[in-house]
Formats: structure tokens, C-alpha cells, sequence
């Protein structure tokens, strides 16, 4: 993933979590959400993770904390962000920090070939499958 902010929470020298932003990698998002082709001021949130030892809330703490942050370097329109389904999340720590429930994204397929995926570049006369690809829950925050 490409990243344009990356925050550290430190304390003590000790590093407990990690949250990112980047523009969103599909400008089809921006596109279908906000009626515009231009991604600019347009952020998601590509990874977010923090120690399981931090207090009850820090989830949501961190991410009100990173925006200030990235808002006072960048004008910022919204933030999108996505809670995969296939792994459990339902995106409760997204709906805390005031984002808006925006439902499952459109099922997508990926092509594999020999038990991997196909990134990028043609399909025509390889040999592999189409996979469905777990859905997401989106969110927005303005």
C-alpha cells in the first residue's frame, strides 16, 4: 500500500501503535461518493493497528488525534475507510470516532493463478480462476 502520512504512538520509548493515510486507491470511490473524479483532500485510511494493552477507547482517541493532526497540514474533505468482513471487523471503532456507515462495498473478483493473484495485466488465455473477493464495510468521515 501507498501511504502519504504515517503516525507512531509512542510512549516511553515504546512504540504501541501505528495508523496510516493515503489517498484512496480507487478513484471510482470518490467518484460514485462525492460526484468527482478529483482525489484531491480525499484521505482513507490504509492501516491502523495498536496494542491490545492500551486503555479502552484508544482506538478512536488515536484516530480523532491523527486527523487534527493531518487537518492542520492539509485540507481534508473526508476520509474513507474500510472494515473487512471476512475477518470479523464490523467497523464498531470507525462508527465510534463519528464515521458514517456507508454499507458493503460491490462485490469484486480477483483472477488466481496457481493458488496466487494476478495483480495486474491480462487474463486472455492464462490459465486460472475467478475468485469473489470478501466485501468490506465502508465508512466516511466528512
Amino acid at each position: 500500500f501507498i501511504a502519504k502520512y504515517n503516525l507512531g504512538i509512542f510512549f516511553n520509548d515504546h512504540l504501541w501503535g501505528c495508523i496510516s493515510f493515503g489517498y484512496p486507491s480507487a478513484e471510482e470511490t470518490i467518484k460514485g461518493l462525492f460526484s468527482t473524479k478529483d482525489q484531491e483532500g480525499f484521505l482513507e485510511i490504509k492501516r491502523f493497528a495498536l496494542s491490545d494493552d492500551l486503555p479502552k477507547n484508544s482506538e478512536s482517541r488515536v484516530i480523532s488525534i491523527a486527523i487534527k493532526l493531518i487537518k492542520k497540514i492539509q485540507i481534508v474533505k473526508a476520509i474513507i475507510t474500510y472494515a473487512d468482513s471476512s475477518v470479523g471487523h464490523t467497523g464498531c471503532i470507525y462508527r465510534a470516532s463519528g464515521f458514517q456507515y456507508k454499507g458493503l462495498t460491490k462485490q469484486k473478483s480477483d483472477f488466481w493463478v496457481d493458488g496466487k493473484i494476478q495483480e495486474r495485466g491480462k487474463t486472455r488465455g492464462i490459465k486460472g480462476e475467478w475468485r469473489p473477493r470478501s466485501r468490506k464495510h465502508l465508512f466516511i468521515k466528512m
